[in-house]
């Protein structure tokens, strides 16, 4: 019997613990219905229970049957006293304003409604329906789509999010004998005989003609996932060692070390990019080999200035040796222009500019410092705190003449992004502080200097 199976795998693998409460997503299927009904009667018998609560997303895209869907679960749970929390989303409308299918889409939505029930309920964990033929169809779904060993491994009974899998070890054939011998009450979903769909198309067309090779078909691919999944756990040690060699993470973003990265063989290369956009981005989602295969464009081509994103997911830019990789694309953040002259004003990014009269310094700030010391009669007036402007010019400290804003930019390395929303005090075209970069020799102090000002940024 599946309960026994089901038990078993939720002990060995420590799913569920005494007195949580767990999520289970039901959309009223013959598989996640037997996992509720089972998971309802190892609740009620289990010397340590643990609470349930249904959570069915209605997606809106088989229409009325779908609606019927969502009112059968809830009647079901109502008759049980189990909660049940659901949310009604138009799935077809989702992805095509973001460019996905409908199958990548309604899963998108789907976990992210568990993940908020999640942090709203106070869920421990959310159960999910697959089962033992779900990981020989999905390696084979991975496997058409040119997947490496991540995509291979076999699912994993817990996975991040707070997703387990309970029934991984029970076979189709297994829950639909347990739902007639039960009578437990389940839904048609009309779109599993569309065979348009490629996991259908999978279940009902490939995995049969393979058992005529191989009546235990489903258990050898299940065997090669777990195996393969092994070797990922080994080869992901391994991986971590060469990211951390190359890689700096700040806020969000990762920054690679293109000559690090240069050096890897071609396999390594691609685990260190892949294990980039997850500790950036939080997922692997829609990230396949052609993806893979445009960072590494960047990396051999090492030129700065190439773009590559996947909407949504990640941007990646080039920038001198670096390929920084971000959860966001750039956005150029102007904050417009605002006139300074002694005393604060407020700047629209939420921080602020002072000028005020100071002592002549002791010893003077790092160029790099938010706060400089200048001659305060060299300081004209009309100064305002701006992001570049085209025509900008620079006089770095010991030059004679001004060069271009841009040209210096080059010269001293600045990404591209933090160019566009760098500050600058300026006078006209005549940039007369970087901020936090360089001061312009218009400004220094000198042996003749009567009266010093100390200028300020002060950060939001």
């Amino acid at each position: 019997m599946i309960e026994k199976i089901v038990e078993t795998t939720i002990d060995r693998q420590r799913l569920i613990e005494c007195g949580q409460n767990i999520g289970i997503g039901v959309s009223g299927g013959a598989d996640s219905m037997v996992l509720l009904e089972v998971l309802y009667r190892l609740q009620q018998r289990r010397s340590c229970s643990f609470r349930l609560f249904v959570l069915h997303f209605e997606h809106g895209i088989r229409g009325e049957e779908s609606v019927a869907d969502m009112q059968f679960v809830r009647q079901y749970c109502a008759e049980r006293g189990i909660p049940c929390i659901f949310e009604q989303r138009d799935v077809p409308a989702y992805a095509a304003q973001h460019g996905l299918n409908l199958e990548d889409a309604a899963r998108r939505l789907r976990y992210d409604f568990f993940a908020r029930c999640r942090r709203q309920h106070g869920l421990e964990a959310v159960a999910v329906a697959h089962h033992m033929d779900d990981l020989a169809e999905t390696f084979l779904l991975h496997l058409i789509r040119g997947s490496g060993s991540e995509g291979l491994s076999a699912l994993p009974y817990r996975r991040s999010g707070g997703i387990i899998r309970p029934m991984l070890d029970v076979t189709r054939a297994q829950i639909e004998e347990y739902a007639n011998a039960q009578g437990i009450p389940y839904q048609q979903d009309s779109t599993n005989a569309d065979l348009s769909n490629s996991r259908n198309y999978i279940r009902a067309e490939l995995l049969p003609r393979m058992r005529k090779l191989n009546p235990e078909a489903n258990n050898a691919i299940m065997r090669a996932g777990r195996i393969i999944a092994e070797e990922q756990q080994l080869l992901q040690r391994y991986t971590l060692q060469e990211y951390g060699a190359v890689a700096k993470e700040s806020e969000g973003r990762v920054s690679l070390r293109i000559s690090g990265l240069q050096l890897l063989e071609p396999a390594m290369l691609r685990r260190v990019l892949r294990t980039a956009i997850a500790r950036c981005a939080g997922t692997l989602q829609d990230i396949d080999s052609t993806v893979i295969g445009r960072l590494e464009e960047l990396v051999q081509r090492g030129e700065t200035g190439r773009v590559f994103a996947v909407p949504d997911v990640f941007f990646a830019q080039t920038s001198y040796d670096l390929l920084i990789i971000d959860a966001k694309m750039y956005t150029i953040n102007k904050i417009g222009q605002v006139s300074v002259s002694e005393g604060v004003a407020d700047l629209p990014n939420g921080g602020s500019f002072c000028i005020r009269p100071a002592e002549y310094p002791s010893m003077l700030p790092q160029k790099e410092a938010l706060c400089q010391y200048i001659d305060a009669e060299k300081l004209p007036g009309g100064c305002v705190v701006r992001t570049r402007e085209a025509g900008d010019v620079f006089r770095p400290l010991g030059m004679q003449g001004s060069q271009k804003l841009k040209d210096w930019f080059i010269d001293h390395k600045i990404p591209r992004e933090q160019r566009e929303q760098q500050l600058l005090l300026c006078c006209g075209q005549e940039v007369l502080w970087i901020i936090g970069c360089a001061l312009s020799e218009q400004l220094r102090l000198d042996p003749h200097t009567r009266q010093v000002y100390a200028i300020q940024y002060i950060m939001p």
